[in-house]
């Protein structure tokens, strides 16, 4: 594994049942989506991206996707995480993203999706049309 100067991050990614070279995604996702019938929830980490980083922008946008299709948390069956830190792509459970991320935030899960859920809160006013 590519150390990512974030041991959080190390640790979540210590979790992967697969990893792969970045070039190979295409096919290797398609692979364990074939083989396992799950989905993925790809996910793309910037040069230098930390722990922080996953908290404050993926793991909103990846509760309401889970909760929006009905993998719910804290299992989110039938869904694994692609995520890709530079040139390397690793495969980890949804489950297991969900449940470091509640964790590291001190929250249940049900917390998560309370707070980021498809029935949250709107984060913003809605955009008025004329």
């Amino acid at each position: 594994m590519a150390a990512v100067n974030d041991s959080r991050l190390d640790a979540l990614l210590a979790l992967a049942f697969r990893e792969v070279d970045a070039r190979e995604a295409n096919a290797a996702i398609d692979a364990e989506r074939s083989e396992s019938r799950r989905r993925s929830y790809e996910v793309v980490l910037p040069d230098g991206a930390t722990f922080d980083y996953l908290l404050e922008k993926v793991v909103p946008r990846a509760v309401y996707h889970l909760e929006s299709i009905g993998a719910h948390l804290p299992a989110c069956e039938g869904v694994f995480f692609s995520i890709f830190v530079g040139e390397r792509l690793y495969f980890v459970a949804a489950g297991a993203v969900m449940r470091a991320a509640a964790d590291a935030l001190g929250l249940a899960p049900a917390e998560l999706v309370r707070r980021f859920g498809p029935a949250a809160p709107p984060s913003s006013p809605p955009l008025l049309l004329s």
